[in-house]
């Protein structure tokens, strides 16, 4: 991925919540869930060498880091994923980039990743009789 498809997604972030003025609130944690924040999650830590419990990211740190993704050659992005998720190879930088691009554009510091999804909630709800 280059520095022009980064701004395609970008942007494109950027035109989703740009559309609409009810988003005028600044927060100071996003919680993300998913895959992809998982993965972006795992990168983190063996990208800044953090324990292996770590569950949130400093977006400023975050930042950097997908800046300094961007920047390597294709072939050392791709090792850099292959190491750490290869099944994430061609949806992990996207990833990290719309969820960077969210952060940016609400003002977060941190960002806190379940690890649990989706699937996990609604397996549980199911097992407790809940619609």
């Amino acid at each position: 991925m280059d520095k022009d498809s980064k701004k395609l997604i970008e942007n494109k972030v950027l035109q989703l919540f740009g559309d609409s003025s009810i988003y005028e609130e600044d927060f100071k944690i996003l919680s993300a869930v998913g895959g992809s924040a998982r993965a972006a999650l795992n990168f983190y830590k063996d990208y800044y060498k953090l324990e292996d419990d770590t569950r949130s990211m400093d977006v400023k740190e975050f930042d950097s880091m997908v800046k300094d993704l961007i920047k390597k050659s294709d072939k050392k992005k791709m090792r850099m994923i292959l190491d750490i998720k290869p099944d994430r190879i061609h949806t992990l930088l996207p990833g990290m980039i719309i969820l960077n691009e969210i952060s940016k554009f609400f003002n977060i510091e941190t960002i806190n990743v379940s690890q649990t999804g989706v699937r996990e909630g609604y397996v549980y709800s199911k097992l407790l009789g809940r619609k």
